[in-house]
């Protein structure tokens, strides 16, 4: 597995974004280079890295629900950025 590799490059920043109006936009960039990158290694095997994927995948589908959650919430008008809790 190289370095830095693109996927991971876009992975890091949707999982990083504050801007709810911008995290829709990253994750779906994100999703798409690991779909990407998947196919490549379906063809060529790669299990390892399968997996890695897989699991990256799967943590921008979560982002992505608690996203769309926190998106409806509406705490103050015109207030995206999530939300901060005070103890």
């Amino acid at each position: 597995m190289e370095t830095n590799p693109h996927w991971l490059i876009l992975y890091e920043a949707a999982i990083l974004e504050l801007d709810l109006n911008k995290l829709p936009q990253r994750i779906k960039e994100a999703q798409h280079a690991i779909v990407d990158r998947m196919e490549v290694l379906g063809k060529s095997g790669g299990t390892s890295e399968l997996e890695v994927l897989m699991n990256a995948l799967n943590g921008l589908w979560d982002l992505q629900k608690i996203a769309h959650r926190e998106s409806r919430r509406v705490i103050q008008p015109g207030n995206r950025e999530w939300p901060t809790h005070h103890r």
